[in-house]
């Protein structure tokens, strides 16, 4: 049923290990497969990683099939009609690679070498929100302390 819709399925691996819920296999759910993190963390080269390693014993994934889930957030916007995710967008990496990449070993390098540490500009919707790995529309030390701050809160709650 799910191949045959127009659902989109989100892989979180992490998570899914985290809470004991199983394994992601993508038999019969069709190419509409992104990945995310169910709020693990925010790093989705790690997610995509972790789906690649966790996938060789649980899925029929390959370099490309990962790399694909992890761009496919593209068309869901695209179809949903969200707005931001265009041609004025760029990530600048720092990744000094020790060996050559070209387009026959681009998705090794994604799988086995990159990390959200190599990120070092940001430009979304034409504007620089991170320079040199700086937050620059925010104050990135205010975030986290109104997020601790409300996870305190949260906890006493609960």
């Amino acid at each position: 049923m799910i191949k045959e819709s127009s659902a989109f399925v989100v892989q979180n691996t992490e998570s899914n290990l985290n809470n004991g819920v199983g394994y992601f296999n993508s038999d019969f759910l069709g190419n509409r497969i992104m990945l995310g993190t169910d709020g693990m963390h925010s790093d989705m080269i790690r997610s995509a990683q972790s789906a690649y390693f966790v996938g060789q014993s649980t899925d029929t994934t390959s370099f490309a099939d990962i790399y694909e889930r992890f761009r496919m957030v593209h068309n869901y916007l695209d179809i949903n009609n969200f707005h931001g995710d265009g041609n004025n967008n760029l990530l600048v990496l720092d990744y000094d690679s020790p060996t050559e990449i070209n387009e026959n070993n681009f998705l090794g390098h994604f799988i086995f070498g990159l990390s959200s540490s190599h990120v070092q500009h940001v430009i979304s919707k034409g504007q620089l929100i991170v320079k040199n790995k700086i937050l620059q529309k925010i104050d990135e030390t205010d975030v986290m302390d109104f997020c601790r701050h409300q996870a305190k809160r949260l906890w006493k709650k609960l």
